[in-house]
């Protein structure tokens, strides 16, 4: 049972010994000296066709692609396409110019809930 203990740490010193002889090895193999970092290529436009829910798809100038995925949907599905959700909000004032909502073109929200939202 001694003899196991001392073995134990033996083939542990030997493991990591082999892992960073192939560490070495694969440095030595690799120039990391060299840029990695891609040139700048602006954005073209958008590849509509590559939407989905919560994704834009967008074509560079160099011909590469770029997908941006959200966390949450930036799309709705309309005539089996996806379409942009709307979230500019408008203020909608009273006759004395206050304002008392916000709105899109899809609903209004009350100016005392938007208020409310923003502290949360």
């Amino acid at each position: 049972m001694f003899v196991y203990y001392l073995a134990v740490p033996s083939k542990v010193m030997a493991m990591e010994a082999e892992r960073q002889r192939l560490i070495e090895e694969y440095a030595e193999a690799n120039d990391f000296s060299k840029s990695t970092e891609l040139e700048y290529s602006p954005l073209v436009g958008e590849v509509e066709t590559q939407r989905t829910e919560s994704s834009k798809t967008f074509r560079r100038a160099d011909g590469a692609y770029e997908t941006v995925l959200y966390p949450y949907p930036v799309h709705y599905e309309k005539n089996n396409e996806w379409v942009d959700i709307d979230n500019s909000l408008v203020p909608v004032e009273d006759e004395n110019g206050n304002i008392v909502a916000y709105k899109n073109n899809s609903s209004t929200l009350p100016r005392d809930d938007y208020m409310d939202a923003l502290d949360r």
